[in-house]
């Protein structure tokens, strides 16, 4: 299994609220295969070692964020594509591709992991 964050890092050091509880180790894990999977598994050999604090929070940071974007998808019935306030009225986006959902997936993690060399797609 592949958590990366706890339910208490979430809600005392993310500061998130956007995400149920409840969903919380379903949508985690995913979370965690997903950054497994953009890494190489090298994300998974950091928190393995546990020798880099800073850099351990960084990935417990992109853990949280990836969660809440596909907590946002599926908690709506897929992703909102137009919204009125006037005479309330939401239209939802007929279906996300896979590609578009990982997208914004990756651009969740690049947020916290930018700096790091965890997500180097090139020749070591």
């Amino acid at each position: 299994m592949a958590i990366y964050a706890t339910w208490d890092y979430y809600t005392q050091k993310y500061y998130g609220s956007a995400v149920a509880q409840a969903s919380w180790d379903y949508m985690s894990n995913r979370a965690g295969v997903f950054l497994d999977a953009i890494s190489d598994r090298r994300i998974a050999a950091v928190i393995e070692a546990g020798e880099d604090d800073d850099l351990i929070d960084k990935i417990r940071q992109a853990a949280c964020a990836v969660v809440e974007e596909l907590y946002k998808v599926e908690s709506a019935g897929g992703v909102v594509s137009s919204e009125r306030v006037g005479q309330y009225s939401i239209t939802y986006a007929e279906a996300e591709t896979r590609t578009s959902q990982q997208d914004r997936m990756a651009r969740a993690a690049r947020l916290h992991l930018h700096d790091t060399d965890l997500l180097y797609r090139g020749v070591e």
